[in-house]
């Protein structure tokens, strides 16, 4: 989570990583263009403003824990202590427990004239190291041996499957760990349209007459201020959500949809006590037992080719049939940023090689193989990426 992204919440226990110069506070950016300064409110900005701006940043991030705050660093060049971190420990009102880790801490020099049994004299906190600064944790070896026994049955949803496919790492970070990923602004938008049309929708369900005026109402009652790193962020995503919802209203009202169901949910059973278990967007009446499943996106729109192979929805046309006993005709993706529909289908070799990877997947999540597998991505949008193995050479360079 990033530290725009914690505003307004609180945490019992909050890791600020990489208190660092250069990355916090970070390297000023070079201006796009001179703002005039006879424009400025507050007339020019004072020396070092972004240090400032920098230092009130950080104000935020440590406010943000209720009970324990813990900083990491790495030593700087020339034992140079990181601004921030001086700040800190220089300051005598601060209680502070300062540990530093290193893979083989060097011989303390005991003082012949110490008396026996004293204790040796506190080492150099940022003493200048030999070689380069290095991360050194204990999650690759937790990461390797620490596997909680997956509940039986094992139950999956499609994005758990699709998770694991994609880093089985990331998979035991988020579901066998439970370590949650902070709110961000594209989930937290997401939810957001999601629930605006699903009851714009439910409306017309119900035979009511409903306006874009009465769309935009919901828009703004569903709307919720959480994951956005700034106001301008929030405004703009509000902005697209209307736009798309305006777009989206005009083309629902020119045709309405047969909707049967609504966040449908459904466990599916498989052999070897495996279970899927999910909720379809939307599924959509086309006459007897044929039907229409709809999944919305908030996403940038992806190739069609995507469609015709996409896991998620092979499980939910096989569902349909095994759970439901549906006629799952129409397979369809609705990117709502430009209203581009995606319309595929799936027949009976596709949901028998579904149910066959939801089968390995499941083998290897027992069989305890969870390792890495970067990807620029996968690990660009990664919540775990701070705390990835994989990684933690990166981190410390």
């Amino acid at each position: 989570m990033t530290v725009h992204g914690a505003k307004g919440l609180e945490f019992p226990n909050v890791f600020l990583m990489r208190v660092n110069n250069k990355k916090f506070p970070a390297t000023e950016r070079p201006r796009v263009f001179e703002f005039p300064a006879r424009l400025m409110k507050e007339g020019e900005p004072a020396e070092q403003f972004h240090i400032q701006e920098e230092r009130r940043l950080f104000y935020v991030a440590l406010t943000r824990a209720q009970e324990r705050l813990t900083l990491t660093t790495l030593t700087e060049p020339k034992g140079k202590v990181p601004v921030f971190i001086e700040d800190i420990v220089m300051d005598p009102a601060v209680r502070r427990d300062v540990r530093q880790m290193t893979t083989k801490p060097a011989a303390v020099q005991q003082n012949p004239r110490a008396r026996a049994g004293s204790a040796p004299a506190n080492r150099n906190l940022f003493a200048a190291c030999t070689g380069p600064a290095k991360i050194f944790s204990r999650i690759a070896d937790w990461a390797e041996t620490f596997h909680p026994p997956s509940p039986e049955p094992l139950t999956l949803s499609p994005s758990a499957v699709n998770g694991y496919r994609s880093c089985p790492q990331q998979y035991l970070f988020g579901y066998l760990w439970s370590l949650k990923e902070g709110p961000r602004a594209a989930l937290s938008f997401g939810s957001i349209m999601h629930n605006a049309i699903k009851r714009f929708l439910g409306e017309l369900r119900k035979g009511n007459r409903v306006p874009f005026e009465e769309v935009q109402r919901i828009f703004e009652m569903e709307w919720r201020s959480v994951g956005f790193e700034d106001e301008y962020q929030e405004e703009e995503f509000k902005k697209d959500g209307l736009e798309q919802l305006r777009a989206f209203h005009e083309l629902t009202m020119a045709a309405p949809p047969q909707v049967c169901e609504q966040e449908k949910r459904f466990e599916l059973p498989l052999e070897n006590n495996v279970i899927i278990a999910g909720r379809m967007d939307q599924v959509n009446s086309l006459g007897l037992n044929d039907v229409e499943i709809v999944d919305y996106k908030t996403g940038r729109p992806k190739k069609e080719s995507l469609a015709k192979k996409d896991l998620q929805l092979s499980l939910y046309a096989l569902a349909a049939r095994e759970v439901f006993e549906w006629n799952p005709v129409r397979l369809v993706f609705h990117y709502l940023q430009n209203n581009q529909v995606q319309v595929t289908k799936r027949d009976a070799k596709q949901l028998e090689e579904a149910q066959s990877i939801a089968q390995e997947v499941a083998a290897d999540i027992r069989a305890g193989q969870f390792p890495p597998r970067p990807s620029p991505s996968v690990c660009r949008s990664c919540a775990y990426k701070p705390i990835c193995p994989a990684h933690e050479e990166e981190l410390g360079r």
